[in-house]
């Protein structure tokens, strides 16, 4: 199983999710279509798949495929001013490589005044995006000729294989809760279930909502699950702040979310006899969860996360076994409900 994961993971994380998401929703519509024929992809450009059961229960799991970037907001003498997409960083920013999205793909780098020319007192602070620049090393000229405002760019990041099941690289947030949602559906396809499932890959839930707002609202749902991203151990945080990887999925108790489905996806951790982490979330989740919670006259819902350390940076780090024990888990409740 790892071995599959993992090339999944390596794929969707070096494709492009910015806004409507099309190059990484593309291999999703492709991978899903393995397990079922009914996949279509809606007007909010989420992928929708779907695994019929018994019909008994109509549950929606949503990933959000979307990732963090930034949108072409000016062009001066060749180089391009950014606008951040989701929560930007910039203290991670100067001397990342990216890629531009305009007429054709561009490899660009984020460019800062070198130390040389910047007093003391500017050495210490964090540059704000709006002073920095991405410069693809092209003529001004032809510049204007392939890119345009309004285009994407995202970080380039590179996929790598770390100690035992760790891997790093881009917008694994939430791309592993994508490949966790893909797997479930592989498992449901060799099962019999009670329940129609609809997969949704989401769009621009770094932003909007989009794809989990249209959705919940578009499908006649009993409950909603979703997996997203939580943030791995840190050395600075506290215990209670993170969640260590390799300890297995985290499953969220809040205001905002169904305590009746809480139970159930511990209950089904237990009967996996799988170890498990729980987060506490006085009001919302920061997640697909608060879209689908609140739609029409309200649904249940849950929250599975796995942890990724270092989030919103081109170097996430995720640990294959925490997807594929979460991928056990939601397929177990999703069996025994």
């Amino acid at each position: 199983m790892n071995e599959e994961l993992d090339l999944l993971l390596e794929k969707l994380s070096g494709a492009c999710g910015l806004g409507y998401a099309t190059e990484a929703a593309l291999l999703v519509e492709r991978e899903a279509r393995k397990y079922t024929k009914e996949v279509t992809v809606d007007k909010s450009a989420s992928v929708v798949a779907t695994s019929r059961g018994r019909g008994k229960k109509r549950v929606m799991l949503a990933a959000h495929i979307d990732e963090i970037g930034f949108i072409v907001s000016g062009i001066e003498e060749g180089y391009l001013r950014i606008a951040p997409i989701g929560g930007i960083d910039p203290r991670v920013m100067p001397g990342q490589e990216v890629t531009v999205y305009g007429r054709r793909k561009l490899r660009g780098y984020i460019g800062i005044t070198a130390p040389h020319y910047t007093t003391p007192e500017n050495r210490e602070r964090v540059v704000g995006i709006k002073d920095l620049y991405v410069d693809t090393g092209l003529p001004a000229g032809r510049i204007k000729k392939l890119v345009q405002i309004g285009d994407g760019v995202v970080y380039a990041g590179r996929y790598a294989k770390l100690a035992g099941s760790l891997r790093s690289g881009k917008a694994l947030d939430n791309r592993a809760g994508v490949v966790c949602g893909l797997i479930v559906l592989k498992m449901l396809a060799r099962v019999e279930h009670d329940c129609d499932l609809y997969f949704v890959a989401t769009t621009q839930e770094e932003e909007l909502g989009l794809g989990a707002r249209v959705n919940a609202y578009r499908l006649e749902l009993d409950l909603g699950l979703v997996v997203d991203a939580t943030h791995g151990e840190h050395p600075e945080l506290k215990e209670h702040e993170v969640f260590p990887l390799n300890r297995g999925p985290v499953i969220g108790k809040s205001s905002t979310l169904s305590p009746k489905i809480f139970e159930g996806l511990v209950n089904a951790a237990k009967r996996l006899e799988m170890s498990y982490q729980v987060e506490c979330m006085p009001r919302g989740t920061s997640t697909d969860a608060d879209y689908i919670a609140f739609a029409k006259e309200g649904i249940p819902t849950g929250l599975v996360s796995i942890p990724v350390r270092y989030m919103h940076t081109p170097v996430e780090v995720v640990s294959l076994s925490d997807i594929e024990r979460a991928a056990r888990l939601i397929a177990d409740f999703l069996v025994h409900l």
